[in-house]
């Protein structure tokens, strides 16, 4: 019996627990770095959208009502839906408040507002607003990215 090979119930029940709390640890913190990375990466196109808002005012003295009326690729749109991304992207030609905001289905949007000027429109302000998913991990990476609000709607620097 000195020659038995393997290992005991105890000593992979061991090795279960281990892995089982190592995930447990590293899981959630995955989970909100990949929300984080996602809000950043959309953060850069959002401010492209409310820049090109901004440019067809100027050129057309009127406000889009499309986001395919903007400079983006058209091809990277299927309806309002940016392919990319998997996030519903709407334009709203509000002459008080012209915005486009983005819907990605993770309890979150992001709108980016214009805001009026006697000569036409300049960049306005642009806002995180929690509509439910995992609302305490968004308030936390609100907070994190230093971000101010009251409620769910938090104004993005």
């Amino acid at each position: 019996m000195k020659n038995k090979k393997g290992f005991t119930f105890v000593e992979i029940m061991v090795v279960v627990l281990i892995i089982g709390i190592l995930t447990a640890i590293t899981v959630p913190g995955y989970k909100v770095s990949t929300m984080k990375a996602r809000i950043v990466n959309n953060m850069t196109l959002m401010r492209s959208l409310q820049n090109d808002i901004l440019n067809f005012y100027n050129i057309n003295s009127t406000l889009p009502t499309s986001v395919l009326q903007l400079s983006v690729d058209s091809s990277d749109f299927q309806g309002n839906t940016h392919v990319p991304t998997g996030c519903d992207i709407t334009v709203s030609n509000n002459e008080t408040k012209p915005s486009v905001s983005m819907d990605c289905q993770q309890g979150w949007v992001m709108t980016y507002r214009l805001q009026s000027v006697p000569v036409g429109y300049t960049l306005g302000e642009k806002l995180f607003i929690i509509n439910g998913g995992d609302s305490a991990r968004l308030h936390q990476i609100a907070h994190n990215f230093g971000w101010s609000g009251s409620g769910n709607t938090y104004t993005i620097n």
